[in-house]
């Protein structure tokens, strides 16, 4: 199977996402401080906050959401691993009985 072929994913990394989330709300936060007019010291003191915050938030939200995620999946494939093997050995006792009665 070539590489154009297979499903490209794309791993939802907490770190990436919490400081693209943190940059935005950020970059939001001080434009409007600065629309308001309002001094600078404050407005590095509230961006500082929503940084931290927004980061904080997403990063743990997007953890949480992979660990069940890929818990679902690791699951999921140990249900079809377990049912196929179920399957290949009800498939070679039934293959075996009939060789044992044909000899």
């Amino acid at each position: 199977m070539d590489s154009s072929s297979q499903k490209k994913q794309i791993a939802p990394d907490p770190d990436v996402l919490g400081l693209a989330a943190a940059s935005l709300c950020a970059t939001i936060t001080m434009a409007v401080g600065f629309w308001r007019g309002m001094d600078g010291f404050a407005i590095a003191i509230r961006v500082g906050l929503v940084f931290v915050v927004t980061y904080g938030a997403t990063f743990l939200f997007v953890r949480s959401v992979v660990r069940i995620v890929v818990g679902e999946f690791v699951e999921r494939n140990r249900r079809q691993q377990e049912e196929e093997k179920a399957q290949r050995a009800a498939a070679s006792q039934g293959s075996s009985s009939k060789t044992g009665r044909e000899v």
